[in-house]
This record gives C-alpha cells, structure tokens and sequence, in this order.
C-alpha cells in the first residue's frame, strides 16, 4: 500500500467518524492544514 492509499483510507475512518466524535473533525482539521 502507498502513502496515498493509505491517506485515503485514513481519511474514509476519519470521515465516518467525523459525525459521531468531535475529536476526529479536529484532527481531519490539523491533517488538512498540514497537507496544504
């Protein structure tokens, strides 16, 4: 698996979660902004 795909498949359990647990929209937050 790629760094890429994995990302992807992170993001996807991130997302998914994102509605239930405010803690992981923090982090898809922090990971966004340090990718761009």
């Amino acid at each position: 698996m790629n760094q890429q795909e994995h990302m992807l498949n992170f993001y996807k359990v991130i997302y998914s979660e994102r509605s239930l647990n405010p803690m992981a929209a923090k982090i898809v937050t922090e990971e966004t902004d340090k990718i761009l």
